[in-house]
């Protein structure tokens, strides 16, 4: 396979241009977008796991703060993807306005938790929720108990690895075919979740409690959803909301709304950059379709099963306290709540398949963005040249894609061993520390590249602020919250042994690099500081 290495000189950079092509619609940048945000299993976080940890918070109110906070954060993105249309993303944003240092650091954050527990926590929901979900649904369509056990078989440790495992290299030979190609399988899996989503949420718009009251007795045995109530009166849910329990939920919206701009990542490789208002509906759109859907949902779970019955079965499924009532072989997802609505066997089998589109939509992205930070370092002289060679027939980094995929294999061994769910949670925390500093740079842009600034499509003032460093300073307060939040709720394993020591392994190690790299291409005559005064050639 022939490569791009060195087509012509710079003196700064390895090469005068990328040899990355600008082939990514608008049309298939939002979708990219939206599949990280990801409408289906953003539900997960909110319906799930927040009223599980903080069965007192108010869900709507979080929706409505955080949506806000993460629309500017989003906003953001956009303003520096259309000045700064590099792939690398927010590499090259916050090396060339923050620090050199610090933004080489909060690109090595990223790029090694999307690569590492990152890859492995998404390959594992499907493998450990998107495959059994499936089966489940296949077995109560087909009345077959033997697909019902394989549902239960598809969850043990061996099987969710060896799924993990494949469907990550799948995924993998994908992006290593170009991205192209990528943005055509995305189109299908997408259309297919939203589908799904569309059944679910008609589905639960003509349920009410005592309809699923019934069907949930009908699958559970009688007085199931009885027994689910009691659980839920002996534990006083549902409680008064309080602001400290809401503002506590703020890091699941964050999981998903951190990362709306996420084709920033590829931007060298991003058709329309120069358009502002298109780029901003690319990535805003994403975060604005994300809190009506959420919105929506909450108000159709509640309308169709009740909050009561939502804080009851979430505290059964968490604490294990599932002998009597629990009537899901899955985790009690909104899905799972729209299925067992309907014998329609059109219908079980779109929203099963919408699911499993769902549960792997996440993977592609966190195996692309550090394929396209490691291009972006080696470009500036970073890391090895071999990391910015580009294939000329696919355009794609080859040998930073398979080294990420290596990486990721290994990840996933490692974080099964320890436990992937606590993982999981602290990938959440880890991205939203690396995501942190692209708000700030948005803020301080003006002011720290003026000239860069008066020049660019961006120059826009309200009441004389430029409106790149408010969205910048709402967005910023956005992610300290998400990362305060995180750290102070000990529900979310931020603090547990195994991940607490992955994130200080994370952040030290990346200290060490930039210092050892540094230094070595110092000793080689080229000093990296110059090479950050500059922004790289295409």
């Amino acid at each position: 396979m022939a490569t791009s290495t060195s087509p012509d000189v710079s003196p700064l950079f390895i090469r005068g241009s990328t040899g990355l092509v600008r082939e990514v619609k608008s049309s298939d940048q939002f979708i990219f977008n939206a599949c990280l945000v990801n409408y289906g299993l953003a539900g997960v976080f909110i319906f799930e796991f927040g009223p599980y940890a903080r069965p007192a918070g108010n869900i709507y109110l979080i929706t409505l703060i955080a949506g806000l906070g993460f629309l500017c954060v989003a906003a953001s993105y956009a303003f520096l993807t259309s000045t700064f249309p590099r792939t690398g993303g927010e590499y090259v944003f916050n090396t060339r306005i923050l620090n050199g240092a610090l933004g080489f650091w909060l690109s090595w954050i990223l790029a090694v938790t999307l690569a590492t527990i990152g890859t492995a926590s998404v390959a594992w929901i499907f493998a450990h929720s998107g495959i059994p979900f499936a089966l489940n649904i296949v077995s109560r369509v087909v009345k077959s108990t033997t697909i019902a056990d394989m549902a239960v078989t598809s969850a043990n440790d061996f099987w969710t690895t060896v799924t993990s495992s494949l469907i990550i290299i799948a995924f993998g030979l994908i992006l290593l075919r170009g991205l192209g190609v990528y943005m055509k399988v995305q189109r299908v899996l997408f259309a297919l979740g939203l589908l799904g989503l569309v059944v679910v949420t008609v589905l639960l718009v003509k349920t009410n409690v005592p309809s699923f009251a019934h069907d949930y007795d009908h699958l559970s045995g009688a007085g199931a959803f009885g027994t689910v109530q009691q659980v839920a009166r002996e534990n006083g849910f549902p409680p008064p909301w309080t602001w400290l329990a809401t503002l506590s939920l703020f890091p699941m919206m964050a999981i998903p709304g951190q990362i709306g701009g996420a084709t920033n990542w590829f931007a060298g490789e991003l058709q329309g950059t120069r358009n502002l208002r298109r780029v901003f509906l690319t990535m805003g759109g994403s975060i604005i379709i994300l809190v009506a859907v959420i919105e929506l949902q909450t108000y159709l779970i509640y309308h169709a099963v009740g909050q009561r019955f939502l804080l009851a079965i979430n505290y059964m499924f968490f604490t294990g306290a599932t002998a009597h009532g629990y009537g899901f072989p899955s985790d009690p997802n909104y899905f799972a709540f729209a299925g067992i609505t309907t014998d329609s066997l059109p219908l079980l089998v779109i929203i099963a398949i919408a699911w499993l589109c769902w549960s792997v939509l996440y993977l592609p992205g966190n195996l692309l963005g550090p394929v396209r930070f490691m291009f972006a370092w080696s470009f500036d002289r970073m890391a090895p040249q071999a990391f910015a060679n580009v294939s000329t027939s696919r355009s794609t980094p080859v040998f930073a894609t398979v080294f990420i995929i290596v990486l990721a294999e290994i990840s996933l061994l490692m974080a099964q061993f320890f436990g992937m769910t606590k993982f999981f949670i602290a990938a959440g925390f880890l991205v939203n520390v690396g995501l942190t500093g692209a708000s700030f740079s948005a803020a301080l842009f003006p002011y720290r590249r003026r000239e860069l600034f008066e020049a660019s499509g961006v120059n826009m003032r309200w009441l004389g602020i430029p409106v790149i460093t408010i969205v910048g300073v709402i967005g910023s307060i956005t992610m300290v919250v998400a990362d305060i939040q995180f750290l102070s709720v000990k529900e979310f394993f931020v603090w547990a042994a195994p991940t607490l020591w992955f994130s200080l392994a994370v952040g030290i190690s990346g200290i060490v690099y930039y210092v050892v790299a540094r230094g070595l291409e110092k000793s080689r005559g080229v000093d990296v500081g110059l090479v950050y005064s500059e922004i790289p050639p295409e």
